[in-house]
């Protein structure tokens, strides 16, 4: 292995977890239900799960689904 592909890969490990570290793992975004209790949706970013809420209560969608 050459040392440009060394460097090459150590760069891009290097950005992956400085994108990873100030993104964070997890997103959540509300959608509005009317006068009901809004639900939320929050997505793992690292493995693309996402979990549906509604409350406290929360569901992690198929997989078939995502």
């Amino acid at each position: 292995m050459n040392d440009g592909l060394k460097i090459a890969l150590v760069l891009s490990v290097a950005a992956i977890i400085a994108a990873f570290l100030v993104g964070g793992r997890y997103t959540a975004v509300g959608g509005q239900r009317g006068s009901e209790v809004p639900l939320l949706y929050v997505l793992d970013r690292f493995t693309g799960n996402v979990w549906f809420c509604v409350g406290v209560t929360c569901r992690q969608s198929s997989p078939i689904l995502n």
